[in-house]
């Protein structure tokens, strides 16, 4: 779910929050989603305070 939101507004950095809500899931989980989808490259860290994420460049 938190893959297609970032593929599905590729051009947005957000929070683990802000993803949380517009799925209905807790930031929390989130979060471990964006950790995981960062070390397999498909989502990116652009920001360490405060945490945003946005989809990985498409190759």
């Amino acid at each position: 779910m938190v893959e297609d939101f970032l593929a599905e507004h590729r051009d947005a950095a957000f929070g683990p929050h802000a993803i949380g809500t517009a799925l209905g899931r807790s930031s929390g989980a989130v979060a471990n989603a964006l950790a995981r989808l960062t070390e397999r490259g498909v989502a990116v860290q652009v920001s360490e305070r405060p945490r945003r994420y946005s989809a990985a460049a498409a190759e």
